[in-house]
């Protein structure tokens, strides 16, 4: 490494030095030495590269989040995909309990999906029998298992997985699930 008259000026400046560096030949561009009162990590970046240099860093920087994995780097798979299993066919009803005033005094109740009381789900399971039925139900799915069949359905209203009954129809070889519809008002 080569230093000039320049280089050991600079770094006489940056030590706080006051030391005039005796050069072969004079330089006009060189910078006359100055005593550095404080050296600071900034200081030995020249201001005109500071700027840009912290604010590019600060916008290189990804933010952060609370995500083990960023959404580009894994594929979201269901897992039914690969269940050799055959889905089951299945009906989804509402239901709405009425009580007898509103049958005989007339009283107003709208009979829409919207006032519905319970969910019911009939999943026709042909040469299944009840003890090789699996099923489990949360508030937004039922996943239901047997040797044959494999059925993962989303429900269209979140329901109260906790009270709801199940019903096993030997003739038919159907299951009937009735979840309550949890209300938000």
């Amino acid at each position: 490494m080569e230093l000039d008259g320049k280089s050991i000026l600079d770094l006489a400046n940056l030590l706080g030095s006051n030391a005039q560096v005796p050069a072969s030949k004079p330089n006009e561009n060189a910078p006359k030495a100055a005593h550095a009162t404080t050296i600071t990590p900034a200081s030995l970046i020249p201001s005109s590269n500071a700027s840009s240099e912290s604010r590019s860093s600060k916008t290189d920087q990804p933010t952060r989040s609370k995500n083990i994995w960023e959404d580009d780097e894994y594929e979201e798979v269901d897992e039914t995909t690969f269940d050799p299993r055959e889905q089951p066919e299945y009906s989804l009803h509402y239901r709405q309990n009425i009580s007898p005033s509103e049958v005989y005094m007339n009283a107003s109740r709208s009979h829409s999906i919207l006032d519905a009381d319970q969910l019911v789900v009939s999943i026709h399971l042909p040469n299944t029998q009840m003890k090789d039925v699996d099923l489990a139900c949360t508030p937004t799915t039922i996943d239901i298992r047997s040797p044959h069949y494999r059925l993962r359905l989303p429900l269209p209203e979140t329901v109260d997985d906790q009270n709801g009954s199940a019903k096993w129809d030997k003739k038919k070889s159907t299951l009937i699930v009735s979840l309550p519809i949890v209300k938000d008002f």
